[in-house]
């Protein structure tokens, strides 16, 4: 069974999702080795692909994969 990481309350119109809010996982500063985190993660395999545009829920701005931003990707263990 994959484990779900990212499935926050505001990334979908009902609450009670796995992660909770996504503001209570934010950090003023990003983690040491972030910059190797995003590039694994957006190694990951496609398992849903969803074309659509998306805004960032937490500044407003456009979403770096606002192409497909409700995307799911996995490495096999998580999704």
């Amino acid at each position: 069974m994959l484990g779900l990481l990212g499935f926050y309350d505001e990334l979908d119109n009902r609450c009670g999702q796995p992660n909770g809010s996504i503001r209570d996982a934010v950090q003023p500063v990003g983690e040491p080795d972030e910059m190797n985190l995003v590039t694994y993660l957006d190694a990951g395999h496609a398992l849903i692909d969803v074309m659509e545009g998306g805004r960032d829920v937490i500044t407003g701005s456009a979403h770096r994969h606002s192409a497909g931003c409700s995307s799911l990707v996995t490495d096999g263990s998580w999704l």
